[in-house]
């Protein structure tokens, strides 16, 4: 062997170069001299390069005449394409007639000889022939068919030949006799060599793989043989039968085989190729033990197994179950093909198809289903039931004599009857039915085994008795789970409102809070999580990352009073309280209500302060060193307030240390400009409109915080706005 071809015959001590080229086909390709004097000279051959200059009949020197005294002109040349297309360049470099007018050497000579000769003109020097390509006709997979290239050598010179080499799949064909550069094969003109070629394909296509034979010939230093087959590269897998049906059998009875015939669809005189299957098996083997297949064959991917076209191959399955089964419900399988066939389907690009094997398995019983009846964990104080299937699976009518509950912990368990009510009733062969049930509803915590479902039929022997066990195990009552919130991972749980200052930095208002130290009692983890915020009107935060993650950031961007709410649930559904804390940004320990109207003419407007005991401040309600007195909730300032027109029409209330509650802002339009009563603040309008703006302070703020606007018409009429302080913070006035 060399580099993967096998060499003998006549050539030994010859290797034949492996090549895999790929590229345009074509019958010739020219070579540089440069190309092939190296190809040569690698191959230890002398290349002499010589002129030979002959003497003409003509005149020395004259290129008018070519010696036959006929007239004609003769142009020098040193190449035949400078000659007309029937001339050739003549051995004293003048264009002379083509004697053989065979240019291509297609053995049809124009000058009625039926070979080249030396001498013939296009035929001058080293020549090669050799055919245009050669059949193999269709070749299976791993078969093998022989071929033949014949070389003749039909110039003037001797033909060496360099290399004979495969350009494309070389490893499916084998030269008996290969020549190789570093042996060169020299033809003497007239002599031929044939080169015994082998195809073997190792998958399926349609060869059209170049022989590329290089030489000194003259007519072309590479020549190219096409080494072809009619391999079309086809194959279909098919199955009969499609589906392997066993249908009901029973376990007292032997199992039941089936054949199954794996097939090439595909006709082999077209040329279409092997299948090769490299596995067969089930799709859940072991875990329906029902199911064996038999084969005379065991393919692997090492070692597969070719199905030539219109071969099969049979296999057989056997269904033989050792337990019942429930009719609908039967033993379902796969058997398991896996090839490199063309077949597309339900796997189509994976080279595996699958056979459905399904059965369903009888006795002669009474059969039930669930069996066993398990409830698994319920809480105490909650029921559960469920239906039975209840099916006859003899050969025909059983009678039903009675049915009931008997065993530890039956009081737990209740049975429902359904139509079934009387006994005894019939179930005719096969018959099934489902209105009967059983219920389980748990009296305390812990297991409750030991329970059974009997029916009793006529049926003989053992089988009269068909026994079903119930179980179930009570848990205590769901707990709800209990939402915590800190300020660090695992801190203390928040109690106290957070308090952020009015000149906070934006680091110090991004609150982070901790709800992962919620927890469940009966720790049904995981807990899920929810945020949510009630916020002043003109904040913009959310929560990050989202309102559902444990741990998250909040940011306070507006003064006023946050209240945030989490929300955890277990994973049966029970959700918690709401966890509240209280974010108060700023400290509202000052708040001021300027109000300004217009003022021109004997109108006035009262500004008014309710506090939440029903108290109000206002000109009326003020002593003489301008206070008013609101119980517990404080003693407001009230100043700016006039007595005549022309010294100013805005009046301001300011309340310091207010207790949290709900507050009332009001203005009232009045007519009271004499200015005889000291505690009375006269506003005097000049129209019949009174345009009001009321601006709120808190603390020392330089621009109002928020500010309301009203246009009140006539005498008597007001105008209320509410404003709440809750966990020290104000919230903004609402009408």
């Amino acid at each position: 062997m060399y580099n993967g071809y096998r060499v003998s015959g006549p050539a030994t001590g010859r290797f034949l170069k492996k090549g895999h080229r790929h590229g345009l086909l074509v019958k010739e390709v020219a070579v540089s001299p440069n190309k092939l004097w190296a190809r040569l000279m690698g191959a230890g051959v002398l290349v002499v390069l010589f002129a030979v200059f002959g003497c003409g009949g003509g005149s020395e020197g004259d290129p008018s005449t070519d010696g036959d005294n006929d007239g004609a002109e003769v142009m020098p040349c040193s190449i035949d394409l400078e000659c007309d297309p029937d001339e050739i360049c003549g051995l004293d470099g003048f264009c002379i007639p083509n004697p053989d007018g065979d240019i291509d050497i297609d053995e049809s000579p124009i000058d009625g000889d039926d070979t080249d000769k030396p001498g013939d003109g296009e035929n001058q020097g080293p020549q090669i022939r050799v055919p245009e390509n050669v059949q193999f006709g269709a070749v299976l997979i791993g078969e093998s068919r022989p071929g033949s290239v014949t070389i003749s050598s039909v110039g003037t010179e001797d033909l060496i030949i360099g290399a004979a080499e495969i350009l494309q799949e070389a490893d499916d064909f084998i030269i008996e006799n290969p020549i190789v550069d570093a042996e060169p094969v020299t033809l003497a003109p007239g002599t031929s060599l044939t080169l015994q070629i082998e195809f073997t394909p190792s998958y399926g296509y349609a060869a059209n793989n170049p022989l590329q034979i290089a030489s000194n010939a003259a007519n072309g230093a590479l020549a190219m043989v096409l080494l072809q087959s009619e391999y079309k590269g086809t194959s279909v897998i098919s199955f009969e039968p499609s589906e392997l049906l066993f249908g009901n059998v029973r376990v007292e009875d032997p199992g039941v085989t089936l054949p199954l015939q794996i097939c090439n669809a595909m006709a082999a005189a077209d040329g279409n190729k092997a299948i090769a299957i490299t596995g067969l098996g089930f799709k859940f083997p072991g875990t329906v033990p029902h199911f064996t297949l038999t084969s005379d064959i065991q393919p692997m991917p090492q070692k597969p197994y070719y199905l030539n076209p219109e071969a099969c191959l049979e296999i057989q399955v056997t269904y033989d179950p050792t337990e019942a089964t429930f009719f609908p419900e039967q033993h379902e399988n796969f058997v398991i093909v896996d090839h490199d066939a063309d077949q597309e389907g339900d796997l189509p690009a994976t080279g595996r198809n699958e056979v459905l094997a399904a059965g369903t398995a009888n006795q002669n019983s009474i059969y039930v289903y669930p069996n066993p009846i398990d409830f698994g964990l319920r809480e105490v104080g909650t029921q559960d039931a469920v239906n039975l299937v209840i099916q006859n699976q003899t050969v025909g009518a059983v009678e039903v004599k009675s049915m009931q509950l008997s065993g530890n912990h039956c009081e737990e368990y209740t049975l429902y009857l359904g139509d079934h009510q009387t006994f005894p009733f019939t179930l005719t062969d096969q018959e099934t039915i489902t209105d009967i049930g059983v219920g389980y509803a748990p009296l305390n915590s812990g297991p409750d085994q030991g329970c059974k479902l009997i029916i009793e039929s006529d049926l003989p022997g053992a089988s009269a008795y068909t026994r079903v066990s119930i179980e179930g195990a009570g848990a205590p009552p769901n707990e709800k789970p209990v939402a915590r919130v800190a300020r660090s991972d695992r801190g203390a749980d928040i109690t106290q409102p957070i308090d952020v200052a009015a000149n906070a930095t934006a680091p110090q208002r991004r609150i982070a809070l901790y709800g992962d130290i919620s927890y469940d009692p009966d720790e049904d983890y995981p807990l899920q999580y929810k945020w949510t915020v009630i916020a002043p009107p003109e904040s913009q935060s959310d929560f990050l990352p989202s309102v559902t993650d444990p741990i998250v950031t909040y940011t306070v961007d507006w003064p006023g009073l946050y209240t945030i709410q989490l929300v955890v649930t277990d994973t049966k559904g029970a959700a918690s309280n709401p966890k509240t804390v209280l974010i108060n940004y700023g400290s509202d320990e000052k708040i001021v209500i300027d109000m300004e109207f217009s003022c021109d003419g004997e109108t006035n407007v009262d500004l008014g302060w309710r506090a939440p005991n029903g108290l109000t401040c206002s000109d009326s309600t003020m002593t003489a060193q301008r206070t008013c007195n609101l119980g517990d909730y404080g003693f407001p300032i009230v100043s700016n307030n006039t007595t005549m027109c022309d010294e100013g029409h805005r009046e301001t209330i300011v309340h310091t240390n207010a207790s949290d509650g709900a507050y009332i802002i009001k203005a009232t339009y009045t007519e009271d400009c004499s200015g005889e009563l000291p505690l009375v603040i006269p506003i005097c309008l000049g129209h019949e409109n009174a345009n009001i703006t009321v601006r709120i302070y808190v603390n020392d703020d330089i621009e109002p915080r928020w500010t309301r606007t009203t246009t009140l018409t006539e005498e008597g009429q007001t105008r209320e706005w509410s404003i709440n302080k809750v966990g020290g913070a104000w919230a903004a006035p609402q009408p």
